[in-house]
């Protein structure tokens, strides 16, 4: 099947967004990597050089002996979401702008990453399902990357956080949702200077919408470009992680209460 501009992935049933990887998305992969850039997890070396070749190999299935490779070296699923796949995206990143691997290259590996993502299997925390923490993430629609979404999303499920998404949703439909539902918290992914109008008009329709005041969180590759985000976006927090999301809103005590109720 052709998935990604005529492109064949090897797998049929990829998000939308991750057919469309291009710089904007590359960017915005590589702040993923930002706090854990190291080879080395648990005394093994992660020969990232291999895996990202696996990922744009012509034969699909390699990266998925690549991943056996990593759970024969006892790597834990957290470190695979967390840090080997924020990782080899980087590594693309920096291949792809050294002009070393092909813009259909990267777009393979990048919706392959992905959907390890979505077929990773894990068993999230069992949580007191009145008193845990509710976050809606957003990816608007000038966004051509959902990668990141993605990791945060299995970031946080991991912590015992209920996660609701919403892709390329206009903001009416996310104002006319919030009539309906609460959150403690609402992320919105934010790549840069073209996002920012979009992520803007998300903040004002949230405003409108919610029955309370819910704290709003920008984070994506904006962060560290510039210094005014948090003015030109009008949300209340800008964040390069889930966990310092969660902190800098007060969830951290009350994801920790509904994890201890059970």
């Amino acid at each position: 099947m052709k998935d990604v501009q005529g492109v064949n992935t090897g797998f049929s049933h990829l998000d939308a967004h991750a057919k469309s990887v291009n710089a904007l998305a590359m960017r915005a992969l590589s702040v993923l990597s930002e706090q854990v850039n190291s080879n080395r997890h648990f005394g093994q070396e992660i020969d990232y050089k291999s895996i990202c070749a696996a990922f744009i190999h012509s034969d699909p299935d390699t990266c998925y002996k690549a991943l056996c490779g990593l759970e024969a070296q006892d790597v834990p699923y957290s470190d695979i979401v967390d840090h080997i796949i924020p990782n080899v995206a980087r590594l693309m990143e920096e291949h792809w702008l050294s002009d070393t691997l092909s813009f259909t290259d990267v777009t393979i590996g990048v919706a392959r990453l992905q959907e390890v993502l979505h077929r990773l299997d894990f068993e999230p925390p069992r949580v007191d399902l009145n008193t845990a923490p509710r976050v809606l993430l957003i990816l608007p629609k000038p966004e051509l990357h959902s990668l990141g979404m993605f990791v945060a999303t299995h970031q946080l499920r991991r912590y015992g956080v209920r996660v609701k998404t919403a892709m390329g949703e206009l903001p009416r439909k996310i104002a006319k949702d919030l009539q309906v539902h609460t959150y403690d918290m609402i992320g919105i992914t934010c790549s840069g200077p073209r996002s920012i109008s979009a992520t803007l008009e998300l903040v004002q329709a949230i405003r409108r919408g919610a029955r309370t005041f819910v704290p709003i969180v920008v984070g994506g590759a904006c962060v560290g470009q510039s210094h005014n985000i948090k003015q030109l976006t009008g949300c209340d927090h800008v964040c390069g992680s889930a966990l310092k999301a969660l902190e800098v809103c007060g969830l951290d005590q009350k994801m920790k209460m509904a994890l201890r109720h059970n």
